[in-house]
């Protein structure tokens, strides 16, 4: 890694990789946001921007930094991994700036597509800001998932008793 930290090597080889990286520093100069697109799947999502999921794993990392990823399908029902945004807070602000990276990997594509998201309110807004004429839908699991914890919630607790 020749003298580089774990991230700085990453970079490194993304950018010998011709990988697109934009990054975003604090007050002190230390990585804020790093959002990271392959060539290739910017070719792809150009080619097919219909729908797009944006997915987030939480607490995976040394960081607990949540893991966005951008999710592209195929007209085959192939998905592919467009881009990947790592972010130190969940905020609006933070979003859009994820966003507004996305639609440049998008170029002019973005006005044909649809973003599936989980129930996130700052992504939400995120959307609405930065791509105004886009349609937002929210997964289903998660619409499944809210009402199921909801119910639960009016019984009671009671279904969980019952496992």
């Amino acid at each position: 890694m020749e003298g580089r930290t774990l991230l700085q090597y990453c970079l490194y080889m993304a950018t010998e990789l011709n990988y697109v990286v934009w990054t975003d520093l604090d007050n002190e100069g230390g990585l804020s946001k790093l959002l990271v697109a392959n060539p290739t799947s910017i070719q792809m999502i150009r080619m097919w921007p219909y729908v797009v999921l944006i997915d987030t794993t939480y607490i995976t990392n040394k960081q607990k930094w949540p893991l966005y990823e951008v999710i592209g399908m195929t007209p085959t029902n192939h998905n592919f991994l467009n881009a990947f945004c790592l972010m130190r807070d969940e905020v609006a602000v933070s979003y859009s700036w994820a966003l507004q990276g996305l639609r440049d990997i998008f170029g002019t594509a973005h006005t044909r597509s649809v973003i599936v998201t989980d129930r996130d309110e700052g992504l939400s807004a995120a959307i609405r800001e930065v791509f105004p004429d886009v349609r937002h839908l929210l997964r289903i699991w998660h619409i499944a998932n809210n009402v199921e914890n909801m119910v639960d919630k009016l019984c009671g607790g009671k279904r969980n008793q019952q496992e």
